[in-house]
């Protein structure tokens, strides 16, 4: 039996898959791993709600909480790198709440930067995705708040077109799919597994599993 392609999901409540106010979780980590086929992937999620890039940074080797969830325990990025195992996929989905919270996109920017370097760093073997920031309705509220977003986006474009280990994913859907959404930020119950299902397809697409044979892989359509 060929070894497991092992992929973590890391962020803030998108990754967590909140929704209903933080009365359910819906993490699109488990309808990633269903797309792809447990029997040669293994997916790993931590998603702590309200972060910022910073708390991130701040807390790189600790264990960490989350206010909505007084029970779930979690592990700094680098804490978890190493000692939850070999990862060769980390998908990292940050920065929509340094937008909410006014932080100046190039301080974002700078610690985007510097926590794919730390993934990177954790193994040479090692791809680290960024996935783009959605968009979210309280970006609409002015033109400067949509301004940042873009630039943060195309920020980590540009990043990964000179990092080879470094992957750009777009969003692949946004406010216009209303359905996906629960509160204009979050997504619904819906949003969180059609982006596991989505993501599967992009990386199935993209090659992104280390040795394993892309031909050989279906994509399964349900959750």
């Amino acid at each position: 039996m060929s070894k497991k392609v092992r992929i973590l999901c890391y962020g803030d409540s998108l990754t967590a898959g909140f929704y209903f106010g933080g009365r359910y979780f819906e993490p699109y980590g488990e309808s990633l791993v269903n797309a792809l086929g447990e029997d040669d992937f293994e997916v790993d999620y931590c998603g702590r709600c309200g972060a910022t890039t910073q708390d991130m940074l701040n807390d790189l080797d600790k264990d960490i909480t989350d206010k909505h969830r007084p029970s779930w325990k979690g592990m700094g990025l680098r804490k978890m790198l190493k000692y939850n195992g070999s990862y060769d996929l980390v998908i990292l989905l940050l920065g929509s709440n340094d937008l909410y919270f006014g932080i100046h996109q190039d301080i974002t920017c700078n610690n985007l930067k510097n926590l794919h370097g730390i993934i990177l760093a954790s193994s040479p073997n090692i791809t680290s995705i960024a996935l783009a920031i959605p968009d979210a309705e309280f970006m609409l509220q002015s033109d400067d708040l949509h301004t940042r977003w873009m630039a943060i986006n195309e920020f980590l474009q540009k990043e990964s077109e000179v990092n080879e280990r470094m992957k750009y994913i777009s969003f692949p859907f946004g406010l216009k799919d209303s359905n996906l959404y629960d509160d204009g930020t979050h997504f619904s119950i819906k949003g969180n597994q059609e982006l596991g299902i989505r993501l599967a397809r992009i990386i199935k697409e993209k090659k992104l599993f280390g040795g394993k044979n892309a031909t050989d892989l279906v994509i399964s359509e349900g959750h």
